[in-house]
Order: structure tokens, then sequence, then C-alpha cells
């Protein structure tokens, strides 16, 4: 560390935490800044920021204080490895400083505190507020070097200023404990000559270290945000969203697609009472940064209503410490376990929300929004989506590899001509506890697939499908299904006919427990639909139902055999 003798006016150096006492200065900088060449060849007196360094070394010696500290001629910036070692230890040096000295060049002797320091520069720059937050003693001056107050007497107005709670700023609550989203929410706005220093100036604030690479621009706040994740399990940093007139990065009529990662800080800006969602609720297990995206490996909710497209997966991020408000991002799968932000316009958990949650599961959240457009090209098509009532649970689905369980969808590549696929369901009648029983069925391949390059007007064909019990036709199931697992080119439909296996939409079932005069009669309904986000796309519904009946009024059994295509 490079610290200036306050009687010499000498530098010196000091390695490692060998530093004796010092103070620092805080200010925004201007034209005439004494740079550290400026310095070393004595060219420093002439120049206009000299003034700003002779005061701070003057209060320093006023205090007893041998040294100093100076942003603009203390580090070498011509020397890449020195100014990657200090913007990364910025904080800490604000930090150990003794007193820090806050210039506000702007503000007028003559002009009242109260009206006058909300409007001065030094509230709207990015560095500053690691420079407000860092150090335990703070003395303000005004334009004329004359004190106007210290930190621990302007918390009030400091606070309203810069939307920083009471407690961090008087250090009676650690930065560590603070959520995410509400810490970026404290640099919204705030602005940087340098595209990248938006990122470098928050290292301190999240205690992260990273190179800098003057040159990325925005791609630095994102490495911030990854280096942010890599040290810190809090899904707040995905707590962002755009304001209504910002543009749509990727859309279509009815949604805005994005990247999970926020692109500056601004868009935290609502999230000054943030708190970070509970992980133990989620069941987060895995929350990391890698090349692929975000792997995250916990609770998603899928939602489908009137009030959002379907398809829809929320994913809780933080609360509202005003309101209790729960807050959501929506998801948008557009691949077996990836997904990019859908809507990024809203945080709102709907009404709709399902209680229940979806299986603890690696996941992929897209981080690079360069990426998104190449997903869209290579976007599944829902091949055939699983609508299950409440008493039954779907606990197998083939090939597991083009399942969604968030979404009870299986997915197939657009022009994929390999569709067979297959579902086992079970009964758990959790209120009644009567019916015990287990039904497998194969949704097999022929017209499953919708062509979505067919003419226009032209007729899609109904499907095919059959529910076969697993007691009766075990070792039919297992086969087809190793064929489905392995993608068999034989044709599902061509083993079913060779097996003699009927071709049903209704089955009867006698349960293994209960009443021996109940039945469970198990239906299948095929339904068209559209995924709101892409009509040109339809795929089929499968609606599964169970209804119990007496044996008396149990309907026909149905034993047609497969039928040729």
């Amino acid at each position: 560390m490079r610290l200036i003798n306050t009687s010499t006016r000498a530098f010196e150096e000091f390695i490692g935490r060998n530093i004796p006492q010092y103070a620092i200065l805080s200010h925004t900088w201007e034209d005439g800044e004494v740079s550290f060449q400026d310095y070393v060849k004595g060219d420093h007196f002439a120049k206009k920021g000299y003034g700003k360094i002779d005061m701070t070394c003057k209060l320093a010696a006023s205090q007893r204080i041998g040294y100093a500290w100076v942003d603009t001629c203390c580090i070498d910036k011509s020397s890449s490895a020195e100014l990657t070692e200090s913007i990364n230890s910025m904080f800490r040096w604000y930090q150990r400083a003794v007193i820090c000295y806050v210039f506000l060049s702007d503000l007028e002797t003559t002009e009242p505190l109260e009206s006058g320091l909300p409007s001065c520069r030094w509230f709207t720059r990015g560095w500053t507020l690691q420079e407000l937050i860092a150090p335990r003693i703070i003395c303000f001056y005004d334009a004329s070097w004359t004190f106007r107050g210290e930190k621990t007497d302007l918390i009030p107005q400091l606070s309203a200023i810069t939307r920083i709670r009471p407690e961090v700023l008087r250090h009676e609550e650690r930065l560590s404990t603070i959520c995410v989203a509400q810490k970026m929410s404290w640099a919204a706005y705030r602005q940087t000559t340098r595209v990248e220093d938006v990122a470098y100036c928050l290292l301190g604030i999240f205690d992260v270290n990273m190179p800098l690479i003057y040159g990325e621009e925005e791609k630095a706040f994102r490495r911030l945000q990854e280096e942010i994740i890599r040290t810190t399990p809090d899904l707040s940093i995905l707590g962002w969203k755009w304001p209504p007139e910002s543009p749509a990065l990727f859309s279509n009529q009815q949604s805005t697609y994005s990247s999970v990662l926020a692109t500056s800080p601004d868009v935290f800006a609502h999230a000054t009472h943030s708190v970070a969602y509970p992980n133990d609720l989620l069941h987060l297990t895995d929350f990391s940064s890698t090349s692929q995206g975000l792997q995250i490996c916990c609770h998603l909710a899928h939602v489908f209503s009137c009030n959002l497209p379907d398809f829809s997966s929320l994913i809780p991020i933080s609360l509202s410490s005003v309101d209790g408000r729960r807050e959501a991002i929506q998801l948008q799968t557009i691949g077996v376990g990836v997904y990019v932000r859908r809507n990024p316009y809203y945080l709102d958990w709907p009404h709709e929300a399902p209680t229940t949650k979806g299986t603890v599961r690696n996941r992929w959240l897209v981080t690079n929004s360069e990426r998104i457009n190449l997903a869209g090209a290579q976007r599944l098509h829902a091949q055939v989506l699983f609508s299950v009532e409440n008493k039954l649970e779907m606990f197998e689905a083939l090939p597991w590899a083009r399942w969604n369980p968030e979404q009870s969808a299986f997915f197939s590549p657009l022009g994929s001509a390999q569709s067979s696929v297959a579902a086992r369901i079970r009964m758990q009648d959790k209120e009644l506890g009567r019916l015990d029983y287990t039904v497998d069925f194969v949704v097999y391949a022929v017209d499953w697939q919708v062509d979505a390059n067919r003419p226009p007007g032209y007729p899609i064909p109904v499907p095919r499908y059959t529910i076969l019990d697993w007691n009766e036709h075990r070792a039919v199931i297992n086969e087809l299904n190793t064929r489905i697992t392995e993608y068999d080119p034989y044709p599902a439909d061509s083993y079913l006919r060779h097996a003699g296996t009927p071709e049903v939409s209704k089955l009867v079932l006698k349960p293994s427990k209960g009443p021996p005069g109940r039945r469970a009669v198990i239906s299948v309904r095929p339904e068209l639909t559209t995924d709101p986000e892409h009509p040109e796309d339809p795929f089929w519904r499968l609606h599964v139902s169970c209804e119990e009946c007496d044996v008396a009024h149990a309907p026909e059994p149905i034993d047609r055999r497969w039928a040729g295509c």
C-alpha cells in the first residue's frame, strides 16, 4: 500500500498488514486530478486536484495521523497488476482507515446542509457507495473545506438519500447478513465513468475478488454476479425486474425472455426492503455458476392459469419485508432441464401458484443472453402433456431424457420423428385410503408428433394410445419400455399389435386393497392444444382420470385387438 507521509508529503510503501494509521479521502473526480506519474515527476503542484491532497494531509497532520491515502495519486494506474490489487483491496483500505474525509466540491458553504446535501454529486457516483459504508468515522466537508458534520450525526439524512438502512450505516448489521438484491439496490442509479466500474466498485460490498478486464463493458457485471453466486447461495440475486419502458431483449407477441442475470444494478431499484427467501423451504442444495449457465437444485412450482401462459414455472427468490409478499421469477423451458427468464418485468407470486412444489432436481438457467436466440432456434417442441387428476401420481416416465416433470410434458426437437413415450401411474387416494393399485399405460408413436411443417388446412391425425394393466401385461410393458428408452426404430404400435395387446381408452381394474365389490375406472381423453408462446406448434394433452364405482355399475371391458395403421 502506497501512502503519503503527511509531514514530508513523500510516498512510502508498506507491505502486508504492517501498515501505520492513515487517513483516507473520498471525493468525486474532476478535471485536473493528480496522477501517480504527476506526483513522481513533481508536476502535482500545478494541478487543480492537488488542493484536495494538500488539505487531506493537513487535516490528518492536525489530528496526529502520520499518513494519508488519496486514490488519484496513490495508485499507479499504468500498472494493470497494481490497479487490480488496489481495486480488489479498496473496500478494506477504507474500512481500516482511522478516519475518512469526504470532500463535497459542489456543496457551498452558504447552502444549508438539509437542502444541499441530497443534491451533492457524491451520492450519485458508484465508487463512493463503498466509501460511505466501509469507514466507521467519516467527516464531511463542503467546497471551502468547512466541516459540516460526522457520519454518526447525519445517519437519518444519509439513510434517506441513499436508501441504506441506518443499522448498516452504523455498522450494527454485517453486510454478509443482508441479501444480495438489497445490496444491489444501493447501487441503483449510481454512475461510473467506465462501464466496467459499475461492477468493480461493488467488489468490496459483496466481499468478492475478480480480475479487471477493461474493455469487456457489460460483461463485467455478469462476471460479478457469477462470483457472488460462487460464494453466496442467495437466490435474491435473481430478484431483479425491468422497468416497463425497457426494450424487450427477445420477445414475441405475448412474452419477453432474457437471461436470469441482471444487466446492471439499476434493475434492483425496487429491492430496498427485500430479504432472501429461506433456502430450506426451497430445499436448495446446489446453486453454482457453470459454463452452461447457473446450475440450481431446488423446488420449482408449475402454474397453469388464465393469467399466466401455459408452461410457466416459478421459483420464489425473495420476500418483501414491508408487506411479506413473496417474490418469484417466471421461467420458460427451452430444453429438458434448461430455462430462461420469462417476463422479466414482473416478480409477484400469482394467486394461482400452487402451494405444493416441484421435484428437487438439477436445472440450468441461461445466463448469457446471446444463447437465448440460439436456444429459441433449437427450441424443443411439446410432444404430449399429461394432465393427471390429484388422486393419481405419475412416478415413472420414459424416455426420461425428454421428460420435463415441472410441466408434466414430453418434448422432442422440432422435426424429430421419434415420439414413443410411456408413463406409469399409481393411485393414491389419501382421503379415503380405500383403493391401492398400480396401472401402467403406454402412449405409442403413431401421429403423436404434430408436423409443424404441414400444409395449411391439413388435418391433424387423431393420436393412438392404450392403457395396459401392469399385472396383466408386465412382460410386454418391460419390453416396450426398453425399446422406448433405447430409441429402438421398431415402431411401438407394431410391437403392441404383435404382442396382442388391446387398444383401449378406458380400463376397469380391481383394486388390490379395499372392498371387494369396488372397481376403479381409468380413463384417458386426448385434447389438441397449443402453447400461447408458439400457437403454430400444436400438441396433444392427455387427461387421465380415475373414478370409483360398484362392480355392478362398472362399464363393460374393452377387448379390441390392436389394429393396423
